[in-house]
């Protein structure tokens, strides 16, 4: 598990064309939204954009907070 990469992209339930988007965050008591825009594009061509958002993440028993 790596906590020291700068992001986690996780595709909410509202995203259009996303292969698996399953994240709802009205489900998440600790999911904290922003207005704050992102838009990244990768050397392979590929892109991701939305918007920033915080959340506490737990996998296989280990909790990392979200920081905002």
């Amino acid at each position: 598990f790596d906590s020291g990469s700068s992001d986690l992209w996780v595709p909410t339930t509202d995203c259009t064309g996303c292969f698996e988007a399953n994240f709802n965050t009205s489900e998440s008591s600790t999911y904290r939204g922003s207005r704050v825009p992102f838009d990244i594009q990768y050397a392979d061509g590929s892109e991701a954009s939305g918007t920033v958002a915080f959340d506490t993440v737990t996998i296989a028993g280990i909790t990392v907070r979200h920081y905002k």
